[in-house]
């Protein structure tokens, strides 16, 4: 800002131009260090999934029925039951051209949607009560009342006064 205002600089065109042709080469000048070697360092983007790296991962356990929630959503995985699949983590791909990718290790897995999910089913399949309690569960129960505290007996040392009125 010295500088800008020791040459005179009232407007920001003027202070563009300035910088542009006296600070910045004056500037890179001074500051600038030659590379101790010159090749290019940058690794080729050649194997790199760029669609699978820049995107959300999520990571989600496979239930017993080869199955994933995400987003409410259950997805069945299809065929072949890789080893270690079931009980396992997967990550899902939410891929920016909206599509939706599963990947176990390193293999992606085949995947349909689901409609519902079990508890729409079981109804359907009279499985349930009328209150909505599957059979053979109890409802929640309600707690006890709060037990009172806890207060010690008349002959606890505590109460010894003689211990107390020393």
């Amino acid at each position: 800002m010295k500088e800008l205002r020791l040459a005179g600089a009232t407007t920001g065109a003027q202070a563009n131009e300035l910088v542009r042709q006296r600070l910045l080469p004056e500037y890179n000048r001074r500051f600038t260090l030659k590379p101790a070697d010159g090749s290019d360092a940058h690794r080729s983007m050649s194997g790199f999934d760029l669609a699978a790296i820049l995107c959300p991962h999520h990571e989600r356990a496979v239930a017993n029925d080869y199955t994933v929630r995400w987003c409410n959503r259950w997805f069945q995985l299809g065929p072949p039951a890789l080893p270690g699949l079931r009980g396992g983590k997967v990550i899902l791909e939410e891929r920016r051209d909206g599509s939706l990718r599963i990947r176990f290790g390193q293999e992606y897995v085949k995947y349909s949607e689901l409609p519902e999910r079990r508890a729409a089913a079981t109804e359907a399949a009279g499985g349930g009560t009328a209150s909505g309690t599957p059979v053979g569960l109890r409802p929640p129960s309600v707690p006890d009342a709060v037990p009172p505290p806890w207060r010690p007996a008349a002959d606890h040392p505590w109460r010894n006064r003689k211990l107390n009125n020393r």
